[in-house]
């Protein structure tokens, strides 16, 4: 009788650990993707074991960026600006529960330092009077206003394109000096390629801002690709879209110029993510 009793509690303990109680949640945490990034580049935070209900918001480099929810779990992408000091850098998540109160977590991505060159341009003194020209201002305010837009659908699909065909002759993140004096980086790469070549949207998405008439920058295009990411288009001949106008990928919204302050036929591309200038390449290898 003995023997058949510790039988019977030995079964019950061997159900009691196979079977843990289902209603069991895993516990809120914070990842990010990959865990490492380089300076210029970008990666992704994921918050995961919370429900949609909450509005997640990262704390990263100064910022405050917005989660979005893919279905699964809270996402946002971050992007590391040129001048990110190396080194193990803090990101952390806030949001509100139903009932009212606030969460937070926090962890670490290790920023990699990269090598970036100087540029030294000389520019006659009627080009470089654009610089500081009346309207100047209303120019960078309408662009940092395009590229500051948030929206919570993705629209790009897959890989950024090249949006024109031609030679890099200026890279992202140089640190670039005009007629002597610093000017601080360059945020965007530049294709040297002829007068009127077809520039085509990188990915798909809406026209946040049309410029017909920008003296330093020329004829200028914004487009917005959803979740903070956006593409700058600069020095345009002629601009073929309308603003709030849907994109698809590699469809064609203007041609090559040298509108503004431009010293030959090239187009200006950058890629902002959260109003931040990241470098393109990585968007044409990485996006997903």
């Amino acid at each position: 009788m003995k023997r058949q009793a510790s039988g019977i509690l030995f079964g019950l303990f061997t159900m009691v650990v196979l079977f843990p109680p289902t209603f069991a949640q895993a516990a809120p945490r914070l990842q990010t993707k990959p865990d490492r990034a380089r300076q210029g580049d970008c990666f992704f935070a994921y918050l995961k074991g919370v429900g949609e209900e909450v509005k997640p918001e990262v704390n990263w480099s100064d910022k405050k960026i917005p989660m979005y929810w893919d279905g699964e779990n809270w996402r946002a992408i971050l992007p590391v600006w040129v001048e990110t000091a190396p080194g193990p850098q803090e990101v952390s998540v806030v949001w509100n529960e139903a009932n009212g109160e606030e969460r937070s977590l926090g962890t670490t991505i290790i920023v990699e330092a990269r090598q970036f060159g100087k540029q030294f341009l000389r520019l006659p003194p009627q080009q470089e009077a654009l610089y500081t020209y009346p309207g100047v201002e209303e120019e960078y305010r309408l662009i940092r206003e395009a590229l500051g837009k948030f929206s919570p659908q993705a629209r790009w699909r897959g890989k950024f394109l090249l949006p024109v065909k031609g030679k890099e002759k200026t890279s992202f993140g140089l640190r670039r000096y005009r007629n002597g004096e610093e000017q601080g980086i360059h945020k965007g790469i530049d294709y040297g390629t002829p007068l009127g070549r077809p520039v085509r949207a990188a990915n798909s998405g809406t026209v946040a801002l049309v410029a017909e008439d920008f003296r330093l920058h020329g004829k200028t295009i914004v487009i917005g690709h959803g979740q903070g990411v956006c593409t700058l288009y600069l020095h345009l001949s002629k601009i073929l879209v309308t603003s709030g106008q849907e994109m698809k990928k590699g469809e064609i919204i203007g041609r090559v110029g040298a509108t503004g302050v431009a010293t030959g036929p090239h187009l200006h591309y950058a890629l902002y993510v959260a109003g931040v200038a990241v470098d393109p390449a990585w968007w044409e290898k990485e996006a997903r």
